[in-house]
């Protein structure tokens, strides 16, 4: 049998659907016949018999293929054993917490007086906590200020906190919040280890207020709002006294005197907070150790109000009321103040006399917690030389 070239020539196929022989050809597509040979009828028979053959081969082989794929994917135990498949199905190790946890523990290994630390350790020689829960209660404020003092940073702007660069210029502002967040997580933990249900309404009762202090602290530096000085007095009750007070309810509550009746701190933990937050800001505007570890008068820069600018601000005269008025609403703008703006703001503070003023202020509450250790020490019979030595420290 001769074959024929034709470029739409399509070969017959066999019954087991194999092409016929006259389908070979090479590459060019040229026939037996260009080639100069032909095949005869029993070779091609014999080639027939062999596709045949062979093609029934290869279906038994694709058959028995096939039942062994069908009966290795019924096979369960076989699928377990796919690494891929072993991850959906199995349990997982814990993520560490080295990630989540590495901007507070960046902010909490910066060098501090720890003053609430230190006053714990003073107010219990009244209360008489024991060991074990007080160093709860030690551990669940410092988890709070840790990551107060984080988002303090981050809603401020501040670039520096205590000579290091801020928190959130180092991890970035989401790894930041995100650490603040669990560590106020990790600190409600905490409060539940105590067992009592009357500190875990402490812990959400101070939350409250330190929230609540912290946002009208905000609304005055982001509207440029002059508040009154009873407004920024209200304002640090909430948000420096929160903690403070935070720490001696929940020590008050474990309490092991006997019989388990507390002084009366209430006023002396205002008192304290009142002292701390106003030092705070006016070693910020003075201090040359504060410059070293922020920035010189790094408050201006966040546009912060303190009692200095406040009183200056209210007594002031009208000329230079206007200059610092002008200076916070370029600062808004800038986002923060020049060197000699920040000159100028001082110039005008000393001019007021408003830093004298936040002096007297502070000699002035400096005596009523005096006042309020001696009355404490009366009830209690109990001298706290380590209360007073701490409130030594911190005189201006």
């Amino acid at each position: 049998m001769t074959l024929a070239y034709s470029p739409t020539y399509m070969a017959p196929r066999n019954e087991a659907g194999y092409y016929q022989p006259d389908e070979l050809v090479d590459s060019n597509h040229k026939t037996a016949s260009d080639s100069g040979t032909s095949l005869s009828d029993e070779t091609v028979q014999t080639v027939d018999s062999s596709v045949t053959s062979n093609s029934v081969e290869k279906m038994e082989v694709h058959n028995h293929e096939e039942d062994n794929m069908t009966q290795y994917l019924n096979d369960s135990s076989t699928i377990r054993d796919y690494s891929i498949d072993s991850v959906y199905s199995r349990t997982l190790p814990a993520l560490s917490t080295t990630v989540i946890s590495a901007p507070a523990l960046y902010v909490e290994s910066m060098p501090g007086k720890k003053i609430r630390d230190k006053a714990a350790l003073a107010i219990n020689i009244w209360l008489q906590v024991n060991e074990e829960d007080l160093l709860q209660i030690r551990h669940i404020i410092s988890l709070l200020h840790n990551a107060s003092l984080i988002l303090d940073d981050v809603e401020d702007g501040s670039t520096s906190r205590r000579g290091r660069p801020s928190t959130h210029l180092v991890f970035g502002i989401p790894q930041a919040i995100n650490s603040a967040g669990y560590q106020i997580n990790k600190a409600i933990m905490e409060v539940l280890k105590l067992g009592s249900s009357e500190c875990l309404e402490i812990f959400s009762e101070e939350m409250d207020k330190l929230y609540i202090g912290q946002g009208h602290d905000l609304f005055w530096t982001f509207n440029t709002k002059l508040p009154t000085t009873e407004e920024y007095i209200s304002m640090v009750d909430y948000k420096t006294g929160a903690l403070f007070n935070m720490l001696v309810r929940l020590m008050a509550a474990k309490t092991q005197t006997t019989p388990p009746i507390t002084p009366d701190l209430n006023h002396l933990i205002i008192l304290l907070g009142r002292y701390f937050q106003i030092r705070d800001d006016y070693m910020n505007l003075t201090s040359g150790e504060y410059t070293d570890q922020k920035g010189f008068c790094d408050d201006l820069d966040e546009g912060k109000f303190s009692l200095a600018l406040i009183h200056a601000l209210e007594n002031t005269t009208e000329k230079e009321n206007s200059i610092l008025r002008h200076i916070l609403a370029q600062r808004h703008i800038a986002n923060g103040m020049s060197l000699s703006q920040k000159h100028l703001v001082l110039d005008i503070l000393k001019a007021a006399g408003s830093l004298d003023y936040t002096v007297t202020a502070l000699r002035k509450i400096g005596q009523e917690i005096d006042f309020e250790v001696d009355s404490i020490e009366e009830v209690t019979g109990i001298q706290n030389k380590p209360l007073r030595t701490l409130l030594g420290m911190l005189k201006v």
